[in-house]
């Protein structure tokens, strides 16, 4: 990742972005689990990609 720990990888674009811009998806393999896999994401490749039906978090709405 760049040799930079402030650096991931997208899970969706495969592109580099700072941590602290990215969005963290955190992944349970089943409903019980205590177990998780974080991924990170742009927050633009998740609204892309994210099923439209699904509302999002206003957070994640743009301020207009």
């Amino acid at each position: 990742m760049d040799g930079n720990k402030n650096r991931v990888i997208c899970c969706f674009c495969g592109n580099a972005l700072e941590i602290e811009d990215s969005l963290i998806v955190q992944v349970f393999t089943y409903i019980n689990s205590s177990e998780l896999q974080e991924l990170y994401s742009h927050k633009d490749c998740f609204i892309k990609l994210l099923h439209k039906s699904i509302l999002l978090h206003p957070d994640l709405l743009d301020d207009k």
